[in-house]
């Protein structure tokens, strides 16, 4: 049996996390506690002990020692797990991995020790985790994990598992939401100025698209060459790229279906397009046994994509060289849908440019500066003058 290894921190000592490959071709992993603690000077003792359950489990059949009774003592962990794995074919690649990442590294650390049988597991249990976790995250964050809690425990209190009699995650207080508050966003003169001091810089079209257009980093970096149709002058959002905690997804699919949308082309990013599209061939005639050439406009210079994280990098070094306040990448999405507001256009047309499929997500987008205010108060004064006497 085929299996990999590595190691985990828990509250006190190091976890070996074995990963394995079952009979009917399903991964499964089993966290193996150690007594070598996390404080300490301890990473090669930790790695060696790591490499020996290794190469124990290699020879043996991993299957039984990890046979799960989902009758008796079933560790609320190791069902957390097994249940993590049911979901790997049922969501996106990209939820998928947010939802490992808080049970391996959230939440199974921290219950683990305990050693929590699933039918002894109790609201008080989740109550305790929810206090500790409020310690050092956010209540949205625990929110999260508290979701991907309850989901699990859904499953085990179904018909007909009837592995517990209900959902404890059900039963406790949530920590409340925190409401969104707003982004920062750019004023007309900022925006200018941007355009002014990214001309001739290697974000200068990724700047250009996102303020006309508004569109999300994986919509801007999922942009391929066939959704530019220059004859016609439209440019088609349609696919994204994303990172994920294991690699990059490419998905020829949008967000929503209204995120799907063709809006008309300008002139000036028209031209800036068709100067990269000439740079990309000359490319690809200087090195044509190492091009890699998979149709995408934001590349490096062997035609491989960009890493997801470039723009909000380069973008913050870019804004802080030339004194604009420092706001998000995202933040230019806000701005663009701010700014035709403050242009006129009425939030459904926003909307539609945006390719939100909620109008109330649009009106999250909306930031009403002070300059859209008295716009409002000098329209008024203006219509509500009253007579002199």
């Amino acid at each position: 049996m085929t299996v990999r290894t590595r190691t985990m921190q828990g509250r006190s000592n190091y976890y070996i996390v074995l990963r394995y490959q079952d009979a009917d071709g399903k991964f499964k992993e089993k966290w193996i506690p150690t007594d070598i603690p996390v404080k300490g000077n301890n990473k090669r003792a930790i790695e060696e002990r790591r490499k020996e359950i290794e190469a124990e489990y290699e020879n043996q059949d991993t299957e039984a020692h990890t046979d799960i009774d989902l009758r008796g003592d079933t560790l609320f962990t190791d069902y957390l797990i097994q249940w993590l794995e049911t979901q790997r074919t049922a969501l996106a690649d990209s939820t998928y991995q947010l939802y490992e990442h808080h049970i391996n590294n959230c939440i199974v650390p921290y219950f683990l020790p305990k050693k929590i049988k699933l039918k002894d597991l109790t609201a008080s249990d989740l109550e305790k985790y929810k206090k500790e976790k409020l310690k050092s995250v956010s209540n949205n964050t625990v929110r999260k994990y508290l979701t991907n809690i309850s989901k699990c425990l859904d499953s085990a209190a179904a018909v007909p598992n009837r592995i517990i009699p209900y959902n404890p995650a059900k039963v406790i207080e949530w920590p409340k939401k925190e409401e969104y508050m707003g982004a920062m966003v750019y004023d007309e003169k900022q925006i200018i100025k941007l355009l002014d001091v990214s001309k001739d810089d290697p974000m200068e079209l990724m700047i250009l698209i996102t303020v006309f257009y508004g569109l999300r980093r994986s919509e801007l970096l999922g942009l391929k060459w066939d959704a530019v149709d220059f004859a016609h002058g439209t440019i088609t959002i349609k696919r994204t790229v994303t990172r994920i905690t294991k690699g990059v997804n490419q998905k020829d699919t949008t967000k929503t279906k209204s995120s799907y949308r063709a809006l008309p082309l300008s002139d000036e990013i028209a031209e800036i397009l068709r100067d990269v599209k000439l740079q990309q061939d000359e490319q690809r005639h200087l090195q044509p046994n190492d091009y890699k050439s998979e149709g995408y406009i934001f590349t490096r210079h062997d035609g491989s994509l960009i890493s997801t994280d470039y723009p909000s990098r380069h973008f913050k070094l870019l804004i802080i060289k030339h004194g604009l306040p420092v706001i998000r990448f995202h933040d230019l999405r806000h701005s663009a849908g701010t700014y035709l507001l403050y242009l006129g256009f009425s939030v459904k047309e926003i909307q539609v440019w945006l390719g939100h499929s909620d109008i109330n997500s649009t009106l999250k987008y909306l930031h009403f500066d002070m300059n859209g205010k008295r716009k409002i108060l000098d329209k008024m004064n203006s219509r509500l003058r009253r007579s002199v006497n």
